[in-house]
């Protein structure tokens, strides 16, 4: 029977396993041999046992008292302070553990090999032996091999080699013998698929270095295009209010409010303005007392904007032949494809009978919902046509790659040419797809993902960087994270402590603060702030987006940047820049409820650049030193449909996706990383003292007990290795696993399809409590049915454009009944300090396992603390229906025995 109170979680488990090399030493050393080789022997036994799916086929023989630490070893104090122990835990069991000594990767050629275009196939991998975290300088390799040889490479490998072989088996044995000519391999083919589709889902598929260089280079081109047409639509018609938005609308189509109708009708792209653009404009500053100069000017801005837009995209081969076929390209624009189509005409003419628009905004309300579908906020439109600019000219410029012979203007000759050269170009049916979603466009969503991604949109970054005030926590975990993701990559690692430095963490945050917020606290602007200063005056002083690049001439390197999307990171430029269509009297507000966001994103853009400038120092080129950055920090603009929906789904899936394979590398290729964070995520000492059910199976961090004497752990610090944690354990029971599932997947949903689940199955589906039945509200704590109904409103993610974050914030840090260093802990770094009682922890622990086995039967029954009437009426009610049952029971068994008789 397993041990509900045994962690199952990924990580601590393959830590638990890493270190037991390093137990079996430091039991070796002690004299203790027999313990040495139990462990010895579970090390070996457990990555099969593991192998094994939903049973614990091999128990382990190592005991509790086979486990020793490395300050136990050297005789530290058992009730020393943390900040003694987890650093001796560490360097101790560092060289203890032979692991530390070993390293699995390519040799040193192999890195400048890969450096060479298209060389990926050539490496040679290797075993070497030497000392850890030294840069290879002090390493010896003692054997190369073509293929990698590090246990997690060995493992998939084998695990993918017997399935594709028994499902081969079952090809062979479904085929049919009665039918002449060879038979597809439906199994094994199926298989084949199923993989394929899940590494477009997680991003992961295979890309070679070339084919990924390219796309990164058009993803880029498309980034700096959407960048430089949001800031001009910014600037010019940002002191816009939305009256004289819409009126700019109104005076190219020629809608006014005595008919409410278009005056023509519009089938072509918004670059093409009407001539009574200007004199419509007059007449209608005139009827609304407008400033006929202001929007004179502001018209000729949006004409001069959108030739300009035009004439970039034709240049580029971005449009198709027609003017319709573009419209794919031009959602939300100012067309009208029947004016007087029944429901348009029938709508407006209701509308002006009931007398309900009066006014430019009632319009465009009206006009912007229901079976119109039109829409009149010309900022809103042009913010969304930059978008647009950028997904156009990003296509056009890939498809330019496999296409090279097109002298056509238009897209549509140039992408039937380039899906052609794709075919002949001898790609992995990865890079083919990949290619051509990225060239052909993503096909839409459709309602349901459609509807959640609009629901989740407006929450995500207010639950990642918060608002008005930046949840430092979550600031801090993207830093530190940059280092712990460095460290997982090849030909980067020498960049981790440059993340990971806390002065230097402390740095780039007061930076941040003060690009955000106006303010110049944190000194004077730096190389960094002064180059990223030195990028944005390219796209302020640009004509274009070739402009852009043009205008950096006198910085190769920034150039290469910005041509290789270094800049481009987890919060988009555009949608940062983006004000969409603020009136300008909010506008101020507006920059202070979005400096968090600011924030984030400066915070996040100087970590790349510094990356990326220090491994051109390195000697990295330009191209290869973009790569790398973007390998190690993650490149989130190469997508797919099935990549899509996951993030529809799971929104940061994005960063799970490649931050689990990345980790779990890093484990493997460099054990040392592994044996170092050991001490951190278990307990060496093999006590494993009970915690809540809610941290059984997640990374949590032991600091020592408090003043009752019960363990505090550190929970929740979100860094990429953690994202480990996600995975469902699937050595454990069934039920173990599917708790996993729900813990690490489910719980990761979108919040409103989290609470929908919640709702449905009566359980939150991470700390499998009841749903509904937490009622703490900041500052108020415990608040009945008020805090239930806030809980769940909370939940849904609704309540954090609002505010609710930043009042959480307050609330934690005046919370007396927590000790100030948990408090602080908690707002600098967002990490939660949990102190577990071992008696309470354990009964949560086997309460909670005995519910979940099918074969234990419990008693319930219901009972109100308040006693209503209508409680007791229902509770009568069901005590009547039992005893009726029971005396037909009773009566059935009476007659069944006289039967007998």
């Amino acid at each position: 029977m397993p041990d509900p109170l045994d962690p199952e979680g990924v990580l601590p488990n393959v830590l638990r396993w890493l270190d037991r090399s390093g137990q079996a030493g430091r039991n070796a050393i002690r004299g203790d041999l027999g313990a040495a080789a139990r462990q010895l022997a579970d090390f070996v036994l457990e990555p099969i046992d593991a192998a094994i799916p939903f049973i614990d086929a091999i128990p382990n023989i190592s005991k509790k008292e086979d486990y020793v630490s490395g300050s136990e070893l050297v005789g530290l104090d058992e009730d020393a302070p943390w900040w003694q122990k987890v650093p001796t835990d560490i360097g101790v069991g560092l060289a203890t553990d032979p692991l530390t000594y070993l390293t699995f990767g390519a040799v040193p050629a192999a890195k400048a090999a890969l450096q060479t275009a298209g060389a990926a196939s050539k490496a040679k991998y290797g075993v070497g032996v030497g000392l850890p975290f030294t840069g290879g300088k002090y390493r010896t390799m003692v054997g190369e091999f073509d293929q990698p040889i590090d246990p997690l490479s060995l493992a998939t490998r084998g695990a993918d080699a017997a399935i594709a072989k028994g499902l081969g088996k079952v090809d062979d044995l479904t085929k049919s013998t009665s039918v002449a000519g060879a038979q597809p391999d439906k199994f094994a083919r199926g298989y084949e698929d199923l993989k394929a589709w899940m590494r477009r889902a997680t991003g992961s598929e295979k890309i070679s270095p070339e084919v990924r260089r390219k796309m990164a280079e058009a993803a880029a081109e498309g980034g700096i295009a959407s960048k430089y047409w949001t800031q001009e639509v910014t600037s010019k018609l940002g002191g816009l209010d939305q009256e004289e938005r819409v009126l700019l609308t109104m005076a190219n189509l020629g809608i006014d409010l005595g008919t409410l109708k278009p005056t023509r009708q519009i089938n072509a792209p918004v670059q093409v303005i009407g001539d009574d653009f200007q004199k419509n404009i007059q007449t209608l500053a005139a009827t609304y007392g407008k400033d006929a100069t202001k929007l004179q000017k502001a018209a000729a801005d949006v004409s001069d904007m959108g030739q300009r837009q035009y004439d970039e995209a034709f240049g580029k081969q971005a449009f198709y032949k027609t003017p319709g076929q573009n419209q794919d390209y031009m959602q939300r624009q100012w067309i009208v494809d029947n004016p007087d189509a029944p429901e348009v005409a029938g709508s407006l003419s209701q509308a002006l009978k009931e007398r309900k628009l009066k006014t430019p905004e009632d319009v465009a309300k009206f006009l912007s919902g229901g079976d119109v579908g039109l829409e009149l906020d010309a900022t809103r439109l042009m913010l969304n046509r930059a978008t647009q600019q950028g997904r156009m000219l990003s296509q056009a410029k890939l498809a330019k790659e496999y296409a090279p012979g097109s002298t056509s203007s238009l897209a549509d000759d140039l992408r039937a040419q380039a899906m052609e050269g794709i075919k002949t170009a001898g790609l992995h049916r990865d890079e083919a797809k990949a290619l051509e979603d990225m060239i052909n466009g993503l096909p839409p969503r459709g309602d349901v993902l459609g509807a959640l991604s609009k629901m989740t949109r407006p929450v995500k970054g207010a639950m990642v960087y918060g608002v008005v005030l930046p949840k430092f926590g979550s600031l801090v975990r993207n830093k530190l994270g940059m280092g712990f993701q460095a460290g997982a990559t090849e030909g980067v690692r020498d960049e981790a402590f440059t993340h990971l430095n806390p002065v230097n963490v402390v740095r780039e945050m007061g930076k941040a603060w003060d690009e955000a917020y106006g303010t110049s606290l944190f000194g004077k602007a730096d190389d960094l702030s002064q180059d990223i200063k030195f990028i944005e005056d390219a796209y302020k002083n640009a004509k274009n987006t070739d402009g852009v690049i043009t205008n950096l001439a006198a910085r190769p390197d920034l150039q290469e940047a910005v041509r290789n999307g270094v800049m481009d990171g987890f919060v988009s430029t555009e949608e940062i820049l983006s004000k969409i269509g603020r009136d300008p009297k909010f506008q101020k507000f507006w920059d202070i409820y979005q400096a968090p966001g600011v924030m984030f994103q400066y915070l996040e853009q100087r970590g790349r650049l510094q990356t990326y400038k220090n491994l051109l120092a390195r000697g990295n080129k330009p191209s290869d030193a973009a790569r790398l950055t973007s390998d190690a920090l993650f490149n989130y603009q190469i997508n797919s449909a099935e990549n899509r929906a996951l993030r529809d789904v799971v929104p940061f899936a994005q960063f799970m996706a490649k931050a689990i394979p990345q980790q779990a590398k890093w484990l493997s290729t460099r054990p040392a990383a592994g044996v170092a964070a050991a001490p951190l995520f278990y307990d060496q000492s093999g006590d494993e003292p009970p915690v809540y059910p809610w941290m059984q199976g997640r990374s949590r961090i032991p600091m020592g007990d408090d003043a009752e004497g019960n363990q505090t752990y550190l929970t929740g610090f979100g860094l990429p290795m953690e994202s480990l944690d996600v995975i469902p354990n699937i050595s454990g029971d069934i039920r173990s696993f599917g708790r996993g599932v729900q813990k690490g997947l489910l719980a990761s949903t979108a919040p409103v399809l989290k609470t929908a689940t919640a709702v449905a199955t009566g359980e939150d589906p991470y700390f499998g409590t009841p749903f509904g039945t937490y009622d703490k509200i900041p500052f108020v704590g415990n608040a009945g049915s008020a805090g239930r109904l806030y809980n769940m409103a909370a939940g849904t993610g609704f309540l954090e454009p609002l505010g609710a974050g930043m009042v959480r914030q307050a609330s934690n840090l005046s919370d007396e009944d927590k000790p100030m260093e948990a408090r602080a802990l908690d707002f600098a770094t967002g990490a939660k300090l949990a102190t577990v009682d071992p008696d309470v922890a354990e009964r949560q622990a086997i309460t909670q396992f005995l519910e979940n086995r099918p074969d234990v039967k419990q008693y319930r029954t219901f009972y109100q603390p308040e006693g209503e009437p209508d409680f007791e009426e229902l509770m009568r009610q069901l005590q009547e229906a039992k005893k009726r049952i029971r005396d037909k029971q009773k009566a059935a068994k009476e007659a069944a025995a006289a039967t007998v008789l």
